[in-house]
């Protein structure tokens, strides 16, 4: 009776094996991952070897190169091989092969899968057939020697690393129809010339253009949203970029390093601007700042060493560490009265800044305004600051030629003028001082002329006879 009894169960286990396996929907069957498979949904069921090809039969019944075995330069993947048809090229199927220098790819395929040439570094060309709609993560990257690749309008998406290292690259179209642009997906593609993105195109990823290093100008569309950071960094031939009137931020490293790059008109409606967006761009010159810029990020303009003008913006109130260091070459500098904090290293290394104008009385840190890498001071550095700021006490800390203005005035940041223009003549005043970091004592009053053109003075004192006293006083510190 118990050996009766086993053996029913064992019928009745293999029933159940049976109606697992056969009987099922396909909605039940377990993919490779151990994650169920939707139904109608494709996942391999059997190997085999057809030529130099070992393929996966797909339960549609259709065959998805797994493998190259041969080592023909020139390789033609069939449409068709034992009465079925190559639907997909699967995952490293053609990794690492040396030989290979084309591939012809029939229009059945309508997926490529991730690394599928990877590291294929003979390969010259290739062709994407149409229907095929994204080049997956990584599927040519550290092909070396590709120099040209056609894409059909049907792909709308290149992924991650896609064409990563493919040095020689210098032919490339990027179709209509394509909306984004994956993380270093042509990283140090260093021979590939200018491109032309697509209208249609809606993102750049990190580092997506990474060390192109032959790129000389770049139009990005106006539906692109967001652009990765790092996306032009080191493009070291890069003078001209449109940017989008849709964009809203600056991202860090974006051009850093970009050292040919001369000037470039950011959109009116950028808030903020990344660290180190324009680190190391050192034949940029003048850059206008829009006004609704609220953020200088950390290292922003650092290196900037031909930079000369730069207005900040009113509505700023934020400006990084080191925003403007090694700047060499800035000169006449306002800071603005929103500005919440000078911070480590903001203007360290601006050696040729003989004037800063400083509106805000917020906190200053130590060494960030008037002294090189070594700490060494500007003597000639002139700090224009209002009443009991910050700022004053900067330049009386550190010994620097300061001068006391209005909040209301109207600057010439010129050596020689500032204009004052408050409604009541007769109570505006502009001091001059001087710290000294020796004594801290101040002199009397002197008989020097104000800083204003004696014609100018001349004509302010009879104008004040006639209407109300103007009285300027010059007091020096």
């Amino acid at each position: 009776m118990k050996k009766f009894s086993k053996r029913f169960l064992s019928i009745l286990t293999a029933l159940a094996m049976i109606y697992t396996i056969f009987l099922s929907p396909v909605s039940e069957i377990v993919g490779f991952a151990g994650e169920s498979v939707k139904a109608g949904a494709v996942t391999k069921i059997e190997k085999v070897t057809i030529g130099s090809f070992v393929c996966n039969i797909l339960l549609d019944g259709t065959l998805a190169i797994k493998e190259y075995l041969g080592w023909e330069a020139d390789v033609v993947i069939p449409s068709e091989m034992n009465g079925m048809i190559v639907k997909k090229i699967s995952d490293s199927a053609f990794r690492d092969n040396r030989k290979i220098e084309t591939i012809d790819i029939p229009l059945t395929v309508q997926q490529i899968e991730p690394r599928a040439f990877l590291g294929c570094e003979n390969l010259k060309s290739v062709k994407i057939p149409d229907g095929i709609e994204r080049i997956s993560w990584a599927t040519f990257a550290d092909c070396q020697n590709l120099k040209s690749v056609y894409l059909p309008d049907s792909i709308c998406e290149i992924g991650k690393e896609a064409f990563r290292a493919c040095f020689a690259l210098e032919e490339i179209n990027l179709p209509q129809n394509l909306s984004s642009i994956g993380e270093s997906a042509f990283l140090s593609c260093t021979s590939l010339p200018n491109v032309v993105l697509p209208d249609k195109l809606e993102s750049l990823g990190y580092m997506s253009f990474y060390n192109c290093s032959s790129f000389t100008d770049i139009v990005i569309p106006q539906n692109t949203t967001a652009i990765g950071e790092g996306a032009f960094q080191n493009c070291k031939l890069l003078k001209s970029i449109t940017l989008p009137d849709s964009l809203t931020y600056i991202p860090g490293s974006v051009f850093q390093d970009c050292v040919s790059l001369t000037n470039i008109e950011l959109p009116e409606q950028i808030n903020y601007i990344g660290d180190e967006a324009f680190y190391g761009c050192a034949n940029l010159e003048a850059i206008n700042l829009p006004e609704q810029v609220v953020h200088i990020d950390e290292d922003a303009f650092y290196g900037c060493v031909n930079l000369e003008t730069i207005n900040l913006p009113t509505k700023l109130t934020t400006i990084g560490a080191g925003a403007f260091k090694e700047c060499s070459s800035l000169n006449n500098i306002i800071i603005p009265e929103a500005v919440e904090k000078i911070s480590d290293n903001t203007f360290q290394g601006c050696n040729n800044t003989n004037i800063i104008t400083i509106l805000t009385k917020s906190l200053i840190t130590d060494y960030s305004i008037g002294f090189d890498n070594a700490r060494k001071k500007n003597d000639n550095l002139l700090i224009k600051c209002v009443k009991n700021s910050y700022a004053v006490q900067y330049a009386e800390k550190f010994g620097f030629n300061y001068e006391i203005i209005t909040e209301n005035s109207v600057l010439d940041n010129s050596s020689d003028s500032v204009a004052n223009v408050n409604s009541k003549t007769d109570n505006s005043y502009t001091e001059s001082n001087t710290g000294n970091q020796e004594n801290g004592q101040n002199t009397e009053p002197s008989n020097q002329s104000p800083l204003i053109p004696v014609a100018v003075a001349t004509s302010i004192i009879a104008v004040g006879a006639i209407t109300a006293g103007i009285i300027i006083k010059i007091k020096k510190h």
